[in-house]
């Protein structure tokens, strides 16, 4: 660091005659105040303390840039994570892979779980309910299932397929019908209603059983309980998941 400003200007005082010029002089260079650019300290040594305090005032401006790009990208993770739990449970049934379990029912192991704007239910009773609902917040731990009898199902279906298919879609329902054949290679059992006078009302159901087989007797009245998953048109065929069975 270069010498104290000050002692300097006490040498060029000494060397003038005229003391009041001096004082004069000395006064108003005794104010000045040398700043490093480099290194923003006072070349005073004799105040070192104050113009660190003085440093420390300095501030950077602020990147607004920076904190909207990074507002950004929180915001682009935080879509991914909810679209991949959406997809996941909605289509595939599986997850969710980012979302927080809160509560698990004794009931066999169903759980909640909450993600950012939405909640998932994971039904895991013993013999009931073994599916995945999607919903908001507001959405209620619910295994009363939705009763049918096969022949209110074919006729609704015979008036508005399409109608009759959003209201039971991914729902749990219990339905009222009849044995017609077990599958025993595929353990499901073949079931629905035949319109034995047109067939315009015939309906097939498939339940792919959850649980070991059972001693059925095709032709008997029968209870089951499960998802309604899909339809295949070409078979006219109703696929129940995740099936129990009641004769």
């Amino acid at each position: 660091m270069r010498k104290s400003k000050k002692k300097e200007l006490e040498t060029e005082v000494l060397e003038i005659d005229d003391k009041d010029l001096a004082k004069k002089l000395f006064e108003e260079k005794d104010e000045v105040e040398v700043l490093d650019e480099e290194t923003n300290y006072y070349e005073d040594e004799d105040n070192t303390d104050y113009y660190e305090e003085k440093k420390t005032k300095i501030r950077k401006p602020i990147n607004y840039h920076k904190i909207l790009y990074t507002v950004l990208l929180i915001a682009i993770a935080i879509t991914i994570m909810i679209s991949i739990d959406v997809i996941s449970v909605s289509r595939f049934n599986k997850g969710p892979f980012f979302a927080i379990p809160t509560h698990t029912y004794d009931d066999g192991g169903s759980k909640e779980y909450y993600g950012i704007g939405y909640k998932v239910i994971k039904y895991n009773q013993l013999q009931g309910r073994r599916d995945i609902e999607l919903g908001t917040w507001n959405l209620k731990y619910n295994i009363n299932p939705i009763n049918i009898v096969d022949v209110d199902l074919a006729i609704d279906f015979y008036k508005n397929k399409e109608a009759t298919l959003n209201k039971y879609n991914k729902k749990f329902v219990r339905i009222d019908t009849t044995l017609h054949q077990i599958d025993d290679k595929n353990n499901s059992l073949l079931l629905g209603y035949k319109d034995e006078e047109g067939n315009k009302y015939t309906i097939n159901l498939k339940c792919e059983m959850l649980s070991k087989k059972q001693n059925y007797t095709p032709g008997n009245e029968i209870m089951i309980i499960g998802q309604f998953s899909k339809y295949n048109e070409k078979t006219n065929t109703i696929t129940i998941k995740n099936c129990f069975a009641e004769q």
